[in-house]
């Protein structure tokens, strides 16, 4: 048996990144996937599921020189809740941390003795927040901004608790700038959100796009409009729901057969009961490159969330023209008309999706600017620069 000369580096995720329908687990795979090249990775994540993980477990043990997958029950859940609102953080972090799964955890990592622990999500800070390990801390998004602009659009008995969950996450998330000294987020856009005065050393680290896999191929042009993303996720049900209730009407006045596919894992009943002859809802797919390949326009009419949209630099690397709002543009910072179209009321959006439609040199001139904006999201280089990161923290232990 080889003995391995890389220094070894624990990474602590608040779920399994498998299978990839979700922004957090699609993100931490490739980082995982490049930072292998450069240490022993060892991986623990949670999960609430009591099915078998073999599958997942599979995925990953190419690129992890061990893997703890760690069950959270609901006892955990509420016991996490109730320590988390005591000592004044975020609810999200109570239903990923307790004092249970926390000394699992610490064992675990004592056992490992590793060189550097690498942490995905305020969720999972409190594992590590107080070691004098070596560490980085992954924000990702901002997600007390990815809360507030969720307020508005919520049922009023629920604001109450979004409101306390906004005024948590913006307290925790400052006081983790002090607790970690070397920490990294997905866009400026997001890190302007965090209050504290040493937000300009959180390092911004883009999330990429696998060219590899997504390449575009000629086949028929069946799907005229395309929205795709985990459709359990709120603010896709409240853009699907945009898309189809208020920007569509006006584009089948003039084109009353275009048809939309609305693509991704766990489609909620909102999204489920959009179903009609001209709306095409398809739960889970293994692979989202045949409905990329058949799409003539992507569009993501974002008007919630946070961070990088992953489907907006997917299109675009499969030379899709696409188009998007200027919530999820900020991040993206795409110029409007060359390499996307932007817009942010039922009028713009309608009029960007007729523009393309009828002017097709336009929307060839789009999806040719779009595929060369996109080529610098690249998960190599990104993971250079987090490696680059974790070996400072390593060095000033």
């Amino acid at each position: 048996m080889s003995i391995s000369n890389k220094k070894k580096l624990v990474v602590l995720l608040s779920r399994i990144p498998f299978p990839l329908e979700k922004g957090d687990k699609l993100r931490a795979f490739y980082q995982i996937k490049e930072l292998s090249l450069y240490y022993d990775v060892y991986l623990c994540a949670l999960t609430s599921s009591s099915k078998s993980n073999k599958n997942a477990h599979d995925f990953l043990e190419s690129y992890c020189k061990e893997i703890l997958f760690v069950r959270t029950h609901w006892i955990h859940k509420f016991v996490g809740i109730i320590q988390s609102l005591f000592c004044l953080r975020p609810i999200q972090v109570g239903l990923f941390h307790n004092c249970f799964t926390h000394r699992t955890v610490q064992k675990w990592i004592k056992k490992v003795s590793p060189d550097a622990l690498y942490v995905q999500l305020h969720r999972m800070a409190p594992y590590v927040q107080n070691s004098e390990l070596p560490k980085v801390l992954d924000f990702q998004d901002a997600f007390s901004m990815g809360v507030y602009r969720r307020i508005d659009k919520i049922n009023i008995f629920l604001k109450p608790i979004f409101w306390l969950e906004y005024n948590l996450l913006k307290r925790y998330e400052s006081v983790l700038l002090k607790k970690f000294k070397f920490k990294t987020i997905i866009s400026e856009v997001d890190r302007n959100w965090i209050d504290g005065d040493d937000k300009e050393s959180i390092q911004i680290i883009l999330n990429g796009v696998d060219f590899d896999f997504y390449q575009s191929s000629v086949v028929k042009k069946d799907i005229d409009l395309l929205f795709t993303g985990n459709m359990g996720y709120m603010p896709n049900i409240d853009a699907s729901e945009f898309l189809i209730y208020e920007i569509m009407p006006i584009v089948w006045k003039k084109y009353p057969t275009m048809n939309v596919f609305l693509a991704g894992a766990n489609p909620h009943s909102r999204v489920q009961s959009l179903i009609s002859t001209k709306v095409t809802v398809t739960g889970f797919v293994d692979d989202l490159r045949p409905y990329y390949e058949r799409a003539k326009i992507f569009i993501a009419p974002m008007r919630m969330g946070s961070g990088l949209q992953n489907k907006l630099l997917e299109a675009m690397a499969m030379k899709i023209p696409s188009i998007t709002s200027d919530v999820a543009n900020k991040s993206l910072k795409a110029i409007d008309g060359q390499d996307v179209m932007v817009a942010n009321n039922v009028v713009e959006f309608a009029n960007s999706i007729l523009r393309l439609v009828e002017d097709e040199g336009f929307a060839t001139t789009v999806s040719t600017n779009a595929f060369s904006f996109v080529s610098r999201f690249e998960w190599k280089g990104q993971c250079e620069n987090l490696h680059q990161i974790i070996e400072k923290a390593i060095l000033n232990k």
